[in-house]
């Protein structure tokens, strides 16, 4: 599925996530999200992480880096970011990255041109295999994340910087 390139930067940051000072961080991050979710009555909140928790040995190409969390039931919405290469891993509980399949498309009953949907279940268990905890997703690919079943906490690391990142949604 991913190359192997790909694969091993995924384990680099499977690696920097899973080093204490950088879990410590990252709950620090989610403990305040799930907060403020309870707080307003959402569904979805994000925060930026800095790229420090990771240290040096982060990769040059990783420029910014996000702790979501998800309550169930919710999606994200679909999105794409034209500008960067978006990698996410699930940190606690579990859910579902759906991604368009590009050039694979079908007509609708209203008559319009759709893609369908790839679906990805993610867990976090940190003994299944990287493929199961991680979803690596192309520039420009258009995407959403949907917790089903309970809360879920992932973090997004994105190749350009928090104030680079573009995000487009579908019109209508």
């Amino acid at each position: 599925m991913w190359s192997r390139a790909e694969r091993e930067l995924l384990q680099i940051l499977d690696d920097l996530v899973r080093k204490p000072a950088a879990l410590t961080e990252i709950q620090s991050i989610s403990d305040r999200l799930f907060a403020r979710l309870v707080a307003e009555g959402k569904s979805l909140a994000k925060e930026p992480v800095p790229l420090g928790t990771f240290g040096k040995a982060l990769p040059d190409v990783i420029r910014a880096g996000w702790v979501y969390v998800m309550r169930s039931p919710s999606e994200t919405g679909t999105e794409r970011h034209p500008n960067s290469r978006q990698r996410t891993m699930s940190l606690r509980g579990r859910g579902q990255f759906r991604l368009r399949i590009p050039g694979d498309y079908r007509i609708c009953e209203h008559g319009r041109r759709v893609a369908p949907w790839d679906s990805l279940p993610m867990e976090s268990d940190p003994t299944k295999p990287i493929d199961a905890r991680w979803v690596s997703i192309p520039q420009n690919q258009w995407h959403q994340a949907v917790a089903a079943e309970g809360d879920w906490v992932m973090i997004s690391f994105h190749t350009v910087t928090e104030r680079d990142l573009i995000e487009e949604h579908p019109p209508g």
